[in-house]
């Protein structure tokens, strides 16, 4: 870990992780070697649809789905590489958020009724908070504690909301929900909402309030040609009140889905982008993507790794929020 008189806390980030077609994930041994104080998992943790199980989690049960939830988070639990990164982190350190497919199933909206998916996202409510509680026991269990499936869909914090803040060193850490409250709109794609009228509140007070440089984590892209994957979408949201909210402040965005590592310059008046996506996914993605994060009082130094080379880096001044790649 880093000694004090270095004043920096060192992040490692990244997202998108498949057992499945990826059993060794040796990318966690890359991404330990940096000895980080905390991870940031940025969704896709698990993948619910793959292969010719594709459109299973539309059409299972809820009690089946919870099944295949909790064998998926064991199964990713357990591997080595995986494991030996969380080991050394100190508890409360292992953070993150979710994306579509550790939600329910590619591009899904946590408002539909379709597909059981009221119930569904209670399960997976419920699914998420076991497993980050989990990974910040120490010494880590030999395996994911059991988890009755008795009862569902109102699983223990089936209703503990996703996103929440926390002080992580020099940043405000602000872990948003982007699936539980995502509208479907094709009437009106641009008034659809994206994290509900409570949590958007939340978002923009924490950021008018922030006395701190801002870190937003969510499992999306800001901006992207993703479709309504992207912040940008939910244009009534992101141009008339978060671009506003966060024009006077120094924030960083923390995404990932897209299967790649992506650091633009901002627009602007933007945030800084931050994207790493890909990190152990299947045979036809082996591209070992993540991040590493130091931040100090003064500065914030960005990296971002692709087999084990700086793909992207660069430097963002906290106190004038100055950016530039590197």
């Amino acid at each position: 870990m880093n000694s004090e008189h270095t004043a920096m806390t060192k992040i490692v980030f990244g997202s998108c992780m498949h057992v499945v077609d990826n059993a060794t994930q040796s990318v966690w041994n890359e991404a330990a070697a940096h000895n980080p104080d905390w991870l940031i998992l940025g969704g896709d943790n698990i993948y619910m649809n793959y292969g010719p199980a594709w459109f299973g989690p539309r059409r299972w049960s809820p009690h089946e789905f919870a099944a295949k939830m909790l064998e998926r988070y064991t199964a990713q639990f357990s591997v080595p590489s995986f494991r030996a990164l969380i080991e050394p982190i100190p508890i409360g350190q292992v953070i993150g958020v979710w994306d579509d497919h550790d939600f329910g199933w590619n591009n899904c909206y946590g408002t539909s009724i379709k597909d059981q998916m009221p119930a569904k996202s209670l399960i997976a409510h419920a699914m998420f908070h076991h497993y980050f509680a989990a990974l910040n026991v120490r010494p880590l269990p030999a395996s994911l504690p059991s988890l009755s499936l008795a009862g569902l869909p109102h699983l223990i914090d089936s209703t503990k909301e996703a996103y929440r803040a926390l002080d992580l060193g020099p940043l405000r850490v602000l872990l948003c929900d982007g699936r539980s409250y995502r509208e479907e709109n094709q009437s009106n794609p641009a008034g659809a909402s994206l994290l509900g009228t409570q949590q958007e509140s939340w978002l923009l007070t924490e950021i008018a309030n922030a006395s701190k440089p801002v870190l937003i984590v969510s499992g999306s892209t800001m901006t992207s040609d993703g479709g309504d994957q992207s912040w940008d979408h939910f244009a009534d949201f992101f141009k008339l009140k978060f671009l506003p909210a966060t024009k006077s402040k120094v924030v960083m965005l923390l995404g990932g889905d897209v299967h790649e590592n992506r650091l633009p310059t901002p627009p602007n008046d933007f945030p800084v982008e931050i994207i790493s996506s890909g990190a152990a996914i299947g045979k036809c993605f082996r591209k070992r993507n993540f991040g590493v994060l130091e931040v100090s009082s003064a500065d914030a130094t960005i990296r971002l790794f692709k087999k084990g080379v700086v793909q992207y880096s660069g430097h963002l001044d906290l106190a004038s929020g100055a950016f530039a790649l590197t």
